[in-house]
């Protein structure tokens, strides 16, 4: 969806930056534009000056080294001395008019992103595009449809209504790649007649479905199989309330060789979303796990769910929730991964009991 809107509005002839917090470029997509640079941090909003008052003194020469991450400024006076009350420091005015969210639900969900441009955000006005219920309308524009089943949807809506002419075969293919992915290729339940017109009007404008689909599920890699295998040995299953889940291990990943691709866990989670799809009696899939190279990070948790449950709602006591059929989080450090996964387990059993 960032890469659909990135390439439109360049279009439409304005400057913008991409920004995903904790980015990983060996997870872009390969058949997605990819000459567009996305910071994995938000980049400096404001410009810092330094001016220096020449009066009375003038200036031969001006350079600057850096060392050990200081900058050093060199200037040679014509004549006299440069006090130190010459030298004056300000910020100047904001690098972006307005900022762009999709898919963050409230500004807390931006994490370090948030706390290190904390003032800006609250300075700049921010567009809030989103399809979660969890949403709290925290833009000063908020275009949050809980209708849509993709950031996609919405803004080809967008884009149809400012300037149709610019939906080139990329921006479509990118919006029907953030459709697909949301709804594993239109097989979750809340797929509407309005989503498949959507799709069929993408498809028609140059979405190139089968890179899509060939791109998000047809590149498994060796060690990611390997990984898999560990995944469906270790499958338990709740049968009477709909739960399945499993347990990897970090000797599990270094024995499938993951730390050599330096393999990203939503790449896992996508066998996972395989997993809920083709199993019809699983309602909510979780994947308890040893994060695969950080040891600080412990125990995560993915958990996938389908209609009726809300992963939100689900598991709002120990985790901080991302979507009604998505949640991923951490465990306090040093939680055991067996102790950890029967806990969240449990949780997710009591949380299924009082809905019904």
């Amino acid at each position: 969806s960032l890469i659909a809107l990135h390439s439109f509005l360049i279009l439409q002839n304005k400057n913008v930056d991409i920004a995903i917090p904790e980015y990983d470029a060996q997870t872009h997509p390969a058949f997605l534009k990819s000459d567009i640079q996305i910071f994995s941090n938000i980049p400096p909003l404001r410009n810092s000056i330094i001016k220096i008052s020449l009066h009375d003194i003038g200036f031969k020469n001006l350079t600057h080294s850096i060392q050990d991450e200081v900058l050093s400024i060199h200037i040679t006076p014509i004549s006299g001395e440069l006090a130190e009350n010459k030298i004056s420091f300000s910020k100047s005015e904001d690098v972006y008019d307005s900022i762009i969210t999709i898919d963050v639900p409230d500004m807390m969900s931006l994490g370090s992103a948030f706390q290190k441009n904390a003032d800006a955000l609250y300075r700049l006005p921010i567009i809030n595009i989103d399809t979660h219920n969890n949403n709290e309308h925290w833009g000063q524009i908020n275009i949050v449809d809980f209708t849509a089943v993709a950031s996609g949807e919405i803004l080809f809506r967008m884009m149809t209504e400012w300037n149709r002419s610019s939906i080139n075969e990329n921006i479509a293919t990118a919006l029907l790649t953030s459709m697909i992915a949301r709804t594993r290729s239109f097989r979750t339940l809340h797929v509407t007649p309005r989503t498949l017109q959507t799709a069929s009007e993408l498809v028609s404008l140059g979405a190139r479905r089968q890179d899509i689909v060939h791109g998000l599920w047809r590149n498994k890699s060796i060690s990611m199989l390997r990984l898999w295998g560990c995944a469906l040995m270790r499958l338990e299953q709740d049968r009477d309330r709909g739960i399945v889940w499993s347990i990897l291990t970090r000797t599990d990943f270094i024995s499938a060789g993951s730390s050599r691709e330096k393999m990203n866990v939503h790449a896992l989670n996508g066998i996972v979303e395989e997993l809920l799809s083709y199993a019809p009696e699983a309602k909510i899939v979780a994947l308890i796990h040893e994060h695969p190279e950080n040891i600080a990070s412990g125990v995560c948790v993915s958990i996938h769910t389908k209609a009726p449950y809300n992963a939100s709602d689900l598991i709002k006591k120990i985790g901080t929730s991302t979507s009604r059929e998505y949640v991923q989080f951490c465990l306090l450090p040093g939680v055991d991964l067996i102790e950890g996964a029967m806990s969240v387990i449990k949780t997710l059993q009591d949380a299924i009991d009082i809905q019904t």
